[in-house]
């Protein structure tokens, strides 16, 4: 006997299913085709099929007072964007942090300190004060260093005893770091003549060069010019203002030798008249130079203005018996007027020049050889 396809697809279904499985939950079971042929199914019923038993269901036996574990939650493992690897499914740890390196407070604050000091260059600078140490022999003969005596200075007139405070610069002066030409004045070049060959740091008076009216280069100096002949500003004075005139003044920061640079008498450099009966009224700030321009088309001299523009030798005042001098140097085609000392100025000590016998005001620095001494009470011409 042949069965078609059909009908042994059919017969499998109805051999390895039962009613519970076959039958939907929202159907309802067919009673009939169940009690008369055995089986049970939703689609077409068989004639020739033989009823199955069905076995009894059996329960295994458990023991008194024990539970069956619940089955863990299945947990998903996480999703690696990178790689489908089992191994790499997690993500690597970070790496612990750096620990950066502590930076003291005191070295936090040095470059604050020195961008405060560059804005504002003339407050006065709390440096610790070295000495220079030079060889010496004691009575044993053994070699020790100790510190290098400064010459005595000459015995100076007693003066005020004045207090000065640090200042600010005013407003209403620009600041220079260098000569102002604005008529683009050229000087006659001056040759230097090599090395001054100098055994210790240059000073004026002491070194060839400043003998010659010449300040030092790094062309002419063993130092590199870093000495105290050369234009550089010293950092030993700083602006402070007298507190018993009010006027600003430069005053020394620590002990200063003689015969050093303090800086230059910056301004702007303008044509006054040979006759001195044509010149504008000096107030106070018009330095006459003696070095003429090159080739000038009719007799002129030459000034350095700073009424309105300068450095810090702008401020250094006037005395009957100063510590300083104005010098005019020179070197190749740049002419210039240096602050120069000329005895050994302490900490503490107001910086002086004397402007020379011709004065615009009436002198009252106090000191018994003052020129002016007979009209301190009058009032400036």
């Amino acid at each position: 006997m042949v069965y078609s396809a059909l009908y042994w697809r059919e017969r499998c279904i109805a051999d390895s299913s039962t009613e519970e499985e076959n039958t939907a939950p929202n159907l309802s079971q067919s009673s009939t085709a169940s009690e008369q042929h055995g089986y049970s199914s939703t689609g077409t019923v068989l004639a020739d099929t033989p009823p199955r038993k069905l076995k009894p269901e059996v329960t295994p036996p458990r023991a008194d007072g024990v539970v069956a574990p619940a089955t863990p939650p299945y947990t998903r493992p996480p999703h690696s964007p990178t790689t489908s690897s089992q191994v790499l499914l997690e993500t690597p740890p970070a790496p612990l942090p750096r620990s950066q390196p502590r930076i003291p407070l005191r070295d936090r604050r040095s470059p604050r300190r020195e961008r405060r000091e560059a804005t504002q260059p003339y407050h006065r600078r709390q440096n610790h004060r070295r000495e220079a140490a030079s060889p010496s022999l004691n009575p044993q003969g053994l070699m020790r260093t100790s510190p290098r005596s400064s010459p005595p200075s000459r015995a100076r007139e007693r003066r005020y005893r004045d207090r000065f405070l640090p200042a600010d610069w005013p407003v209403r002066v620009a600041h220079l770091r260098a000569q102002y030409k604005p008529t683009g004045l050229v000087f006659p070049a001056v040759p230097h003549y090599g090395w001054c060959d100098c055994s210790e740091p240059c000073r004026v008076g002491a070194c060839r060069n400043s003998l010659m009216q010449l300040y030092c280069t790094p062309s002419c100096c063993p130092y590199d010019a870093k000495c105290g002949n050369s234009l550089e500003e010293s950092t030993k004075v700083y602006l402070a203002r007298n507190t018993r005139t009010l006027q600003l003044s430069v005053v020394a920061a620590e002990d200063i030798d003689a015969g050093e640079v303090l800086g230059q008498y910056l301004g702007e450099f303008e044509h006054v008249s040979v006759d001195p009966a044509r010149r504008p009224r000096n107030e106070g700030f018009r330095l006459m130079m003696t070095q003429r321009p090159e080739r000038p088309s009719h007799p002129i001299r030459v000034a350095v203005n700073a009424a309105e523009m300068g450095g810090l030798m702008r401020f250094v005042n006037h005395s009957c018996s100063p510590v300083a001098q104005f010098v005019e140097v020179a070197n190749g085609r740049r002419t210039t007027v240096i602050v120069a000392t000329t005895e050994v100025v302490r900490e503490g000590e107001e910086i002086t020049v004397d402007y020379g016998g011709d004065l615009w005001f009436v002198c009252r620095c106090g000191l018994p050889s003052c020129r002016h001494r007979e009209i301190q009470d009058q009032r400036d011409p």
